[in-house]
């Protein structure tokens, strides 16, 4: 129980925080007191533990989280090392599928090209499609996969998505070929 006099000279008494065993302090010990001067009943006693503990380890538990949000943020750029070839690709391939504003359309394989990895042989597959002026013919890569899929893949017909907003972003769908071709030699 803590006891004071207010400034008006009315004496209030509280209970004061502090341990539940009551050690933080010993009777008749001053100690100093902050109040509201309009409700003097609302007081506490003014030390460091019962100000600024509560609010301290809520930021430092923040700030926690903000670190490791930052660290994982920078961590990302790296992303491509750790998840593989074409990680952005694929998140890429992924937003494209769900979107409802993807173009479908159908092209042919005319090439498998063999590159290196970060973690060995990677493969493209590249597929044609006649643009509609029937004249022009362009080409698109699929993402890396980690082995050749042969000769077999050459000439299939694959689907080829593209967003309409930006023709930079597409994704050549061959897995239906490949499980076709993997079920062949299986």
């Amino acid at each position: 129980i803590v006891e004071f006099k207010t400034d008006k000279g009315e004496k209030i008494r509280f209970k004061g925080g502090g341990s539940s065993d009551g050690s933080d302090y010993e009777t008749g010990m001053k100690v100093q007191v902050v109040y509201d001067g309009d409700n003097p009943q609302d007081a506490r006693v003014g030390d460091f533990m019962q100000f600024w503990l509560g609010p301290l380890g809520v930021t430092l538990f923040g700030l926690l989280f903000f670190l490791a949000g930052v660290f994982s943020f920078v961590g990302i750029s790296s992303v491509d090392k750790d998840f593989g070839p074409g990680f952005h690709k694929k998140m890429n391939r992924d937003a494209l599928m769900m979107s409802k504003e993807k173009i479908r359309i159908s092209g042919t394989v005319k090439e498998v090209k063999p590159q290196k990895g970060d973690q060995g042989a990677e493969f493209i597959v590249i597929a044609t499609v006649w643009m509609p002026d029937g004249v022009s013919e362009e080409a698109f890569e699929s993402i890396p996969i980690f082995f050749d899929p042969g000769g077999g893949i050459l000439g299939k017909r694959v689907n080829i998505y593209i967003d309409p907003s930006d023709r930079k972003r597409y994704h050549v769908d061959i897995d239906p070929v490949l499980a076709e071709l993997t079920e062949k030699k299986y």
